[in-house]
């Protein structure tokens, strides 16, 4: 085996082990983070009879405060690693928030959401989107993009907008 294939192994070995250590420290930083269990029908009521695709049996909710403990741990990540098109792009991030939210905080009630996004000024269509839908505790529903900087906003309708843009919602991964 030569050296670069050495260092290389090496390496990922190292940056698992640091990742590994690095999931402990946020779910050991999380002892006040409780849930509950609900149901899809849960999970779907204030999701506006979007499309939703059904992927658990169980459904673990929180409140929105800790919510925010979710997005104040998830955002900083993301905001590590670079947008890129085609290769890490807004599906690709939005997939990740719902892995990194089940892995660090063991809650399923975060998912991608398909939307179509339109410039708030003109009206104009601007892009398809891919963010994600939080159901909390109470049966609210955010929206949150962690390519819009991080922001989210209460879901009351199927256009939502966040910095100047307006989101129509499609579907839920």
């Amino acid at each position: 085996m030569s050296n670069t294939i050495q260092i290389n192994s090496i390496k990922r070995a190292i940056g698992q082990l640091t990742m590994r250590i690095g999931v402990m420290q946020v779910r050991d930083a999380i002892s006040d983070f409780t849930d509950e269990e609900g149901d899809f029908n849960r999970f779907k009521k204030p999701l506006l009879d979007l499309p939703v695709a059904e992927l658990d049996s169980k459904y673990y909710f929180t409140s929105w405060e800790n919510w925010e403990k979710v997005i104040a741990t998830i955002n900083p990540i993301l905001e590590q690693f670079n947008w890129k098109q085609e290769r890490f792009d807004c599906d690709d991030r939005a997939l990740l928030v719902t892995a990194l939210t089940a892995l660090f905080f063991e809650i399923n009630t975060v998912r991608p959401l398909y939307c179509d996004v339109y410039r708030v000024g003109d009206g104009q269509f601007a892009f398809t989107h891919y963010a994600n839908v939080i159901v909390d505790i109470n049966g609210n529903a955010w929206l949150w993009d962690v390519d819009e900087f991080g922001k989210f906003t209460k879901i009351t309708s199927n256009n939502v907008i966040i910095n100047n843009k307006r989101y129509v919602l499609k579907a839920i991964k």
